[in-house]
């Protein structure tokens, strides 16, 4: 960690989907979480053509089509002989396929290709990244057979010194609370900067206890798509966040539907952790 200069999070504004990056520096080791993007918006495109990088790693919290979108640019990727790492559960494939649109289940069969192709791998980089998860198995057997992709969500804490970010992938209440309130979790995620949060900022995916029992994060970060009603209105409270001032108004939450793609660089000063936004 010690050279590590900055740390750059961006959350992609992929309408109905996620896709979060990190960008250490100066090593530009890239950790992708989940391949959602849309057609106004390539993630790897971006991370191509602004930061000019790609991933060295990619995380799959699920494997459900909004998640997903870029497979093929990252099998791409392995032709051009840029090595990428993939990091994902296994699942019974064919199940997955059924519970899909059918039109988006080409997808999954895609998946199945990059998995023949890319290595499995873990983080490498200059900072901590802890992946907490069920099995699907393990998820069907306590949430029930309707939600357990969701609910064996590959959820994650990122640190880097102080700073702390979380992204839930798309787990349930019940799963989220349940992850809460394991000992290990809960010393791990306490006092976490940013959260981003789970199953889009839907209510589903909302809980109270996030806040009562680790500490109220900063800011909550949501991947959301237009038109959306589902968002919990907990997230833009001061009860769940402690909030950030942007032109001399408070902010508790940002979302990708109202603020673009959120760019946070973070970086230490004279041994002090400091942080700024951009919105694109």
């Amino acid at each position: 960690m010690a050279n590590l200069e900055k740390l750059i999070l961006i959350v992609h504004n992929v309408g109905q989907g996620l896709a979060v990056s990190f960008i250490e520096y100066p090593s530009k080791y890239v950790t992708h979480i989940d391949l959602g993007a849309d057609v106004y918006h390539s993630p790897l495109g971006y991370l191509s053509s602004e930061y000019h990088v790609y991933p060295d790693i990619v995380y799959i919290t699920h494997p459900h089509a909004d998640h997903l979108t870029e497979v093929e640019e990252v099998l791409g990727l392995l032709s051009n002989n840029k090595n990428v790492y993939l990091h994902y559960q296994d699942y019974d494939w064919e199940s997955v396929k059924e519970k899909e649109l059918p039109n988006k289940r080409y997808l999954i069969d895609l998946f199945m290709k990059l998995k023949g192709q890319a290595e499995y791998g873990n983080y490498k980089g200059d900072c901590a990244l802890d992946a907490w998860r069920y099995t699907p198995d393990k998820a069907k057997e306590i949430f029930g057979e309707a939600d357990y992709i969701n609910n064996s969500s590959i959820n994650i804490v990122f640190r880097w010194n102080t700073f702390k970010i979380y992204i839930g992938g798309d787990l349930g209440t019940s799963a989220l609370e349940k992850t809460i309130n394991t000992n290990k979790f809960s010393l791990e995620a306490k006092n976490t900067d940013l959260y981003i949060a789970p199953h889009h900022g839907h209510k589903q995916g909302f809980s109270w206890e996030w806040p009562q029992n680790l500490g109220k994060p900063y800011l909550s970060l949501i991947s959301v798509q237009d038109r959306d009603s589902n968002i919990a209105q907990g997230y833009s409270t001061p009860e769940f966040a402690k909030g950030w001032e942007f032109n001399k108004s408070t902010r508790y939450m940002l979302s990708t539907r109202n603020d673009g793609t959120i760019h946070v660089n973070m970086r230490y000063e004279e041994s002090n952790p400091v942080w700024s936004f951009k919105f694109s």
